[in-house]
């Protein structure tokens, strides 16, 4: 049986924009919240840069705010208050030095940035208790390779020194995808051990959606959500994420405009406050293709009423462009939250989703920048009703394998295989 870690103390070794809109900083703080309830002994804590001096944030404010990520403020999971302005560093330093318990037990320092993590590991030299550094890889794990693809060579280059010197000097890397190993295993020889970990979700997105006169969790009337909006006799393409070129979108409305009229489009994302600006572009491009009736736009969705918006569904859309983040280093989260919400998937085929699902199994594969073929696979979804359900059955018993606690399990075990 694995090690168990029975008390120690994990800190994310990084100044988080709270509140956020962002999807990878939402899932950074559930996933840190599901760890910190994976067993006894967990004490965790996250850093976040704050406009006021620390001992003026208002609790309320920010228990509002993890609330509305699907998470809880306890003893053993805190935000801790970083002012912003100069010498960030410095403060996120000694931020983290104060929050150290003696006592508690190992302490793991997770870093995201190359510049953390060799802060990070500066921070390990001092410290008297058993510090271990822990860097995640996530959308874009190699910046080398991307600066190299823009002829920014030099630039490249200097990258790739500070990788090296990373990789070699952490305890451990996480991956969030398979393609990272190779690239590791290949570019940095002799780097830290890994462990792949891809991403995933809550146990909130498995939850049937509230019955209308019940209430989401954020307080909306169900009534009043856009789960409920729907008219009979017309099948809802839903897809919800932010409208970042890299994503692709835009797709989605080429797609809209080869499907029958009773097809319908809703889309919800973009940022908190930005509802208008986030989507003009999408607005404008169904008034060019002649479909901006059959688009709705539901704008920012608190995190936790992104589930019942999944739900609400006939089909899920999943675009994905041609990056170098898309195709190999990103594990999308949208994925695993379409699959948890038990609605049929049509997604983007790519190195990194093809590393995740098959098709025809979990979800329909398309090619990447082909509307047709993604509206081909809507209408065989929408003409085959068994097949829709039977590929959402699977898909969702797929999602559990990704679940918070399930991940943050196997988190909580490969820290512990750290403390020899």
């Amino acid at each position: 049986m694995a090690p168990d870690c029975r008390n120690f103390q994990v800190f994310y070794y990084h100044r988080l924009a709270f509140p956020s809109a962002s999807g990878q900083t939402v899932a950074i703080i559930r996933d840190f919240h599901g760890l910190s309830r994976s067993g006894p002994g967990c004490r965790v804590r996250l850093f976040y840069r704050s406009a006021a001096r620390p001992a003026a944030a208002a609790s309320g404010e920010i228990e509002t705010h993890v609330r509305s990520y699907g998470a809880t403020l306890a003893d053993v999971f805190r935000l801790v208050a970083v002012p912003a302005g100069g010498a960030g560093r410095r403060r996120l330093r000694n931020a983290v030095i104060d929050a150290i318990d003696p006592a508690a037990g190992p302490v793991f320092l997770v870093a995201r940035t190359f510049t953390e993590a060799l802060a990070a590991v500066r921070l390990r030299r001092r410290c008297s208790v058993p510090v271990r550094v822990i860097m995640e890889l996530h959308q874009d794990p190699f910046p080398h390779l991307r600066l190299r693809d823009e002829g920014r060579r030099l630039r490249a280059w200097r990258k790739y020194r500070a990788a090296r010197k990373v990789f070699s000097a952490v305890d451990a890397i996480v991956c969030t995808a398979a393609p990272q190993i190779d690239f590791l295993d290949r570019l940095f020889p002799g780097h830290a051990p890994t462990m792949l970990l891809p991403n995933g979700c809550p146990e909130i997105f498995f939850r049937p959606g509230p019955a209308t006169g019940e209430k989401n969790i954020s307080g909306t009337p169900a009534a009043d959500f856009p789960r409920h909006q729907r008219s009979p006799g017309l099948f809802h393409l839903r897809y919800a994420g932010q409208f970042s070129s890299w994503k692709q979108p835009e797709i989605l409305i080429d797609t809209l405009c080869r499907l029958p009229d009773r097809f319908v489009l809703d889309i919800a994302g973009g940022k908190a406050g930005d509802a208008d600006g986030a989507g003009a572009a999408l607005i404008a491009r169904a008034r060019e293709k002649g479909v901006a009736r059959r688009l709705s736009l539901f704008g920012f969705l608190p995190p936790v009423d992104v589930p019942d918006f999944l739900q609400g569904a006939d089909c899920l859309l999943l675009p994905l462009g041609h990056s170098l983040a898309a195709r190999l280093f990103t594990s999308p989260l949208k994925l695993f939250e379409y699959a948890a919400a038990g609605r049929p998937v049509v997604a983007t085929r790519q190195p990194s989703t093809e590393c995740l699902v098959d098709d025809g199994e979990q979800a329909l594969l398309v090619p990447p920048d082909d509307p047709a073929a993604l509206a081909r696979a809507v209408e065989r979804i929408a003409a085959d009703p068994d097949f829709a359900a039977a590929l959402a059955g699977r898909a969702r018993a797929w999602a559990e394998g990704f679940a918070t606690p399930v991940r943050m399990a196997a988190y909580r075990r490969f820290l512990a295989s750290l403390t020899g």
